[in-house]
């Protein structure tokens, strides 16, 4: 539990410092996990998942209500 609780506040660490003073972000399927990402403009699916609703799931991460930007997604 108290790992679990540890890594919640460093993803919160990272994605505070992404929203600051970050330009990219990198992360694998699982450092998308409960996080919304809202505060990016482009999205860039490079490992296409065989499943197209987790595709869906990407995007809407970034693609919220509240983004002041235009999203760009591109499937590579």
């Amino acid at each position: 539990m108290q790992h679990c609780l540890r890594c919640r506040r460093l993803l919160g660490v990272l994605v505070e410092y992404f929203r600051e003073q970050g330009e990219i972000k990198t992360a694998t399927e699982a450092g998308a996990e409960g996080i919304n990402l809202q505060i990016g403009s482009m999205l860039v699916n490079y490992d296409l998942l065989w499943n197209p609703q987790r595709v869906e799931q990407r995007i809407g991460r970034v693609h919220r209500f509240g983004q002041k930007h235009n999203v760009v997604v591109v499937n590579a």
